[in-house]
């Protein structure tokens, strides 16, 4: 078993998607702080593209390829969060309650001042009903991560108790099962059009394009495993690794824009073992890289999940459909600086929230310490 020092593990820190600031031990890696204020910048990518730019440029354009490679490029950012939930709390041998409630609260938060920002633009939009359903934290990534957040609890028992061969055995065997052969059996429907969706070993109507809890799962246990054996994992030279990634892009990017559009969703599927291989590669790079301590990587790190909660409201002003008909390098700056903005406006929602929440009802909500999840294994 890998020797833990304290200097690996701080039980601590990094626990719910960069939501909270280390509370006792106030150092924190920046590497990863960095690569996860990079993720959520990425989550915006997307959402900006798909939904919204890409949808608007003529086919064939070198717009259009410009917007393909940033997909390609942003694809692996929810993977990235998960893997480093997996690499900071595999030693984790305690769930807080208290965290998740404050997780919840922030969702339906958000979602409330949501609604009634939509309310005073549009007053046609209140009802009661729609009023309900602003307290219900229905975001499929928070809920999955609730789950996750208590399955690997068990999950982390599991790695610690199998030697290194048994867990690459076991990781090698997941990787195959749960990613390799369902995303054949989805590329051979995609080109068949066939009705085999019962070979997966996902759900009988196929991957669900990643967005399962099977996912999470996963990508949860490569992040543990590479924090459990970090010197294997230190050996890879950035030059090396930074090779691999471009590699890797490339494919992602060949096999959604030049392949038939059937297999578009495929190929950006979070389970696509090449949407999985990017983000290991884009995880190991941070990793890997020599940053020192920076106050304000780490400060602005905290932001993260509130960017990725807020970040479609400030979308609906980014005047996409004029800043894709633009030359190919304009449009990209301006896509960059309008992804630090929102990021940087994000930050700063979360500073409030986080003052108010500390003002109000934080200790209310730490009193559910006394549910805490433990074990001793």
């Amino acid at each position: 078993m890998t020797k833990v020092t304290k200097s690996d593990y701080n039980p601590t820190k990094n626990e719910l998607v960069g939501n909270k600031a280390v509370e006792k031990n106030k150092s924190r890696n920046s590497n990863i702080e960095l690569l996860r204020i990079i993720a959520a910048i990425m989550v915006v990518m997307l959402h900006y593209n798909f939904s919204r730019a890409i949808c608007q440029v003529p086919n064939g354009s070198v717009n259009e390829i410009v917007l393909y490679v940033l997909e390609s490029i942003s694809i692996c950012a929810v993977n990235v969060f998960i893997m480093i939930s997996g690499y900071f709390m595999v030693f984790s041998k305690k769930r807080r309650i208290c965290k998740i409630a404050e997780l919840l609260l922030q969702v339906i938060a958000f979602k409330v001042i949501v609604f009634g920002m939509s309310c005073v633009s549009a007053s046609d939009n209140f009802s009661l009903v729609n009023l309900l359903k602003a307290f219900v934290p229905n975001n499929y990534y928070v809920i999955f991560y609730v789950a996750l957040y208590f399955i690997s609890l068990y999950l982390n028992i599991i790695i610690d108790h199998l030697s290194k061969k048994e867990t690459y055995i076991m990781l090698g065997i997941l990787i195959f099962l749960l990613s390799v052969y369902p995303t054949i059996v989805d590329v051979f429907n995609d080109f068949t059009s066939g009705e085999i969706y019962d070979l997966s070993t996902i759900s009988r109507d196929g991957s669900g394009n990643g967005y399962t809890i099977v996912n999470f799962v996963l990508v949860y246990i490569i992040g543990a495993v590479i924090g459990k054996y970090k010197d294997d994992f230190s050996r890879f030279k950035i030059k090396t690794l930074v090779a691999a990634w471009f590699a890797d892009v490339i494919i992602i990017f060949i096999t959604s824009y030049f392949v038939y559009d059937e297999f578009l969703s495929t190929a950006y599927s979070y389970c696509n073992p090449f949407i999985i291989l990017e983000a290991v590669i884009t995880f190991l790079i941070f990793k890997n890289m020599n940053i020192q301590d920076s106050k304000i990587i780490n400060t602005l790190a905290k932001g993260s999940f509130t960017v990725y909660l807020i970040h479609s409201v400030f979308l609906t002003f980014s005047k996409y459909d004029k800043v894709v008909k633009l030359n190919p390098i304009l449009m990209v700056i301006v896509i960059l600086i309008t992804l630090l903005v929102i990021y940087i406006l994000g930050w700063i929602i979360y500073e409030i929230w986080n003052f108010c929440y500390s003002k109000t009802i934080k200790n209310l909500v730490d009193r559910l310490k006394r549910f805490d999840i433990s074990i001793n294994a």
